[in-house]
């Protein structure tokens, strides 16, 4: 169940710090109405902390956000003990780069050069998997938030020039 979470709503974010450090985090983030399912998560692991969105005004995003290192002592090891594998691709290929960093005890961001992917490629296999697959259809709100996700996709400078449906 917490893999489907992580693959739908969630990724492992690998981003710079003070200018030259790695910052590895895993993120769930859903609607504030899905809050009892992240406390739920929370709870059985032990390991994350809880924060809502907006920090001020009406509260409308959840996220439950994991630290490296109870990635690397928790939920990771969990993972490889029990042979569980995330079903996207972009999802996987997170999960590899960020076990990659840990179990190789890279710390400076710029070693990480070789494990780069462009974001367009990662787009295409996320629009690829969605869209043109057959196989794994979006129902209800998602479906929504992945349609206006594309819309704005289709109008930015930036990514227009993906294959969209």
């Amino acid at each position: 169940m917490l893999v489907g979470f992580i693959d739908g709503d969630g990724y492992i974010s690998i981003t710079k710090i003070k200018e030259k450090y790695i910052k590895i985090s895993l993120v769930i983030s859903l609607d504030i109405k899905d809050i009892s399912i992240l406390e739920y998560i929370k709870s059985v692991l032990n390991i994350g902390t809880i924060n809502t969105y907006p920090k001020s005004g009406e509260k409308n995003t959840c996220k439950l956000v994991i630290s490296k290192i109870d990635l690397q002592e928790v939920l990771f090891p969990l993972l490889l003990h029990h042979h569980i594998f995330f079903l996207t691709e972009v999802r996987d290929i997170q999960y590899r780069k960020a076990l990659f960093i840990i179990q190789h005890k890279v710390k400076l961001f710029s070693d990480l050069n070789k494990l780069v992917l462009s974001n367009n490629l990662i787009l295409n296999h996320v629009i690829n998997f969605f869209s043109f697959s057959g196989n794994h259809s979006l129902l209800g709100q998602k479906l929504l938030s992945y349609q206006k996700w594309l819309a704005y996709l289709k109008i930015s400078k930036r990514y227009n020039k993906l294959n969209f449906p």
